[in-house]
């Protein structure tokens, strides 16, 4: 290995925070490089002497562990081949490894049915600020092949071995990691708020999941979004609930038989059908069908039906009960599973805030952000309930993707039934009221609802995206608007205006002000507001940095809605349309 410095940077960053970074980039490379689904240390060494660092360069060299079969077969031949005085460490915390450690890591790929598994050894010098990264696989991830990060009298210098790196690797490495290395180490918030929280799929194995997730797509992924019947984006809903099931077949795999379950609001349904057609037997329910509901196999178990919580809704035959973006039935789900029985288990991701009464949740510390703030309270509904409760980040396309997963009981099964009273009496105290039984809940225990003020939504959506306004108060809208542009516009004299110049804009604040109060309240209450009518009438209006602007008419390619739609512009601006009636995809 012959390694040349072909990048150096300064900075004021303290040594701590660069290694920091660097140790982000050594345990959670996919953060960065999208080739990769994660990383797995195998095996962590520490040094009985202090190493020379060329010796130790050379002595990798010399490894020769590329055809591998297994990642014990690994190991062993790691501890036959090096010449190197090592260790292994089975502590998490050493204090030899705190200053010089050696990680023999897997790099998990997104897809391994494309590339084999690459191994990695990490050698990280907490005495002289310096990280070695050596790639031991002949398979490149694209990266480089040997290089390492150093910090040295204020400045940042990267090593790569000149002789097996190409240009393209090396432009990757200077223009995209280093800086990115460096931006995380000068971010302090970074670190509070990333770097030392919990990991993603941390109670599943990550090749494992990696793997199955890439066979669940192909098998259901695909096939679903080509024929997806609803509104909703399936490559975000439709890859969601893949990786969601994938995350559930693993955790239910080492349960050795395949499990019961219940889905409380299951929506789309395909999680269920993922779960029903992998073998495991149970059944979605929701306040309404869905399209897509009918185009599933009829082993797919879907029911329409309201939910509300009661001595009804308890499902005892259940492993496991799934709330999935479970909105107004999210804190109910650990209370239900637990008075199910005492084997019932539950898996909940939560998305909408809501409360035990079915009403948006208050927040009760202001210091946090509301989801923060929900996340703890449903933590504590689940610790109220009983159980043993786990948390852990999915990979999916969401912002809220922190989810609960029951792991048993903090009780034995002789107390089930007295932990059953204490958590109605914990479910009374949360809704603010002792609960009152009527004559006929009284007379027929069945029925009893546990919460008096829950009711749950209404089966037939109700549509806010302005179609339902009334058409008078729509076009009474769009004229104010128009009447403000036009004047703006002609507002010069100049001769030769460009009527389709970005300077006519006119701020959303000062639309919202010269349209009539009634009108307004009107919209409001039938879908998001102003921006969603604006929205909804693209062919006319542009909205960019809080402004509203005309569009300017554009040439674009014929399609099926070509002159579908009469051009606003050609029968309605007093400059008529910009384009010629053979370029405009509207009718004139």
């Amino acid at each position: 290995m012959v390694f040349k410095c072909v990048s150096e940077r300064t900075t004021n960053t303290e040594p701590d925070l660069l290694m920091n970074a660097v140790n982000v980039w050594n345990t959670r490379p996919h953060i960065i490089n999208r080739k990769l689904a994660g990383a797995k240390i195998l095996g962590k060494y520490h040094y009985l002497t202090p190493p020379d660092f060329e010796v130790t360069i050379s002595n990798l060299r010399n490894l020769t562990l590329a055809n591998v079969a297994n990642e014990s077969e690994l190991k062993r031949s790691f501890a036959e081949n090096h010449d190197l005085p090592l260790v292994e460490c089975l502590s998490d915390r050493c204090e030899q490894c705190e200053k010089i450690r050696l990680d023999l890591k897997c790099l998990i790929l997104r897809n391994q049915s494309k590339n084999p598994k690459t191994y990695e050894i990490v050698v990280t010098d907490n005495t002289v600020s310096r990280v070695l990264f050596c790639e031991l696989s002949s398979s490149s991830l694209g990266v480089c092949s040997a290089y390492y990060i150093s910090f040295e009298n204020d400045a940042v210098r990267l090593f790569i071995d000149s002789e097996c790196s190409s240009e393209g690797n090396q432009k990757w490495l200077m223009d995209v990691l280093l800086p990115k290395v460096i931006k995380w180490a000068d971010n302090q918030e970074f670190f509070r708020t990333n770097a030392n929280l919990n990991a993603s799929l941390r109670l599943v194995s990550i090749d494992t999941y990696s793997e199955l997730y890439n066979v669940l797509k192909e098998k259901y992924g695909r096939g679903i979004v080509k024929i997806w019947p609803e509104v909703t984006d399936p490559l975000k809903f439709v890859y969601e609930d893949v990786a969601i099931a994938t995350y559930l077949l693993i955790l239910w795999s080492a349960q050795g038989k395949f499990q019961k379950f219940i889905d409380l609001g299951c929506g789309n349904g395909l999680l269920v059908h993922i779960l029903n057609s992998e073998g495991h037997d149970g059944q979605g329910i929701d306040i309404r069908s869905r399209k897509i509901w009918n185009l599933y196999p009829k082993t797919t178990k879907l029911k329409a039906e309201a939910i509300t919580p009661s001595d009804n809704t308890l499902y005892p035959e259940a492993d496991w009960l799934i709330g999935n973006h479970s909105d107004e039935l999210t804190p109910w789900i650990p209370v239900m599973a637990a008075r199910s029985s005492h084997k019932c288990k539950f898996f909940l991701l939560p998305c909408c805030a809501y409360e035990f009464n079915g009403k948006k949740y208050q927040r009760k510390n202001s210091a946090k952000s509301l989801y923060s703030d929900y996340m703890d309270y449903i933590k504590f509904v689940c610790d109220s309930c009983g159980f043993v409760t786990e948390s852990d980040k999915l990979r999916i396309p969401s912002t809220k993707r922190c989810c609960f997963v029951s792991q048993g009981r903090s009780y034995p099964d002789t107390e089930h039934v007295n932990k059953c009273i204490q958590i109605q009496s914990f479910v009374d105290r949360e809704c603010g009221k002792t609960r009152v039984q009527s004559d006929e809940e009284l007379s027929s225990p069945k029925k009893s609802k546990w919460s008096a003020e829950f009711v749950p939504r209404d089966k037939e959506e109700r549509v806010k995206n302005c179609t339902k306004v009334d058409k008078a108060v729509v076009s009474n809208i769009i004229a104010v608007i128009v009447e403000e542009l036009l004047s703006r516009q002609f507002s010069r004299v100049d001769k030769e205006l460009n009527l389709w110049e970005p300077d006519y804009g006119v701020e959303i604040s000062m639309l919202a002000k010269l349209i009539p109060r009634e009108d307004l309240v009107k919209l409001k209450s039938e879908c998001g507001g102003l921006q969603t009518l604006l929205r909804n009438n693209q062919d006319i209006f542009q909205m960019e940095n809080g402004k509203v602007f005309f569009r300017k008419p554009q040439v674009r390619k014929k399609n099926e809605n070509w002159k579908r739609k009469p051009c606003w512009f050609f029968y309605n601006h007093p400059a008529s349309c910009a384009l010629a009636d053979e370029d405009c995809s509207f009718a004139h």
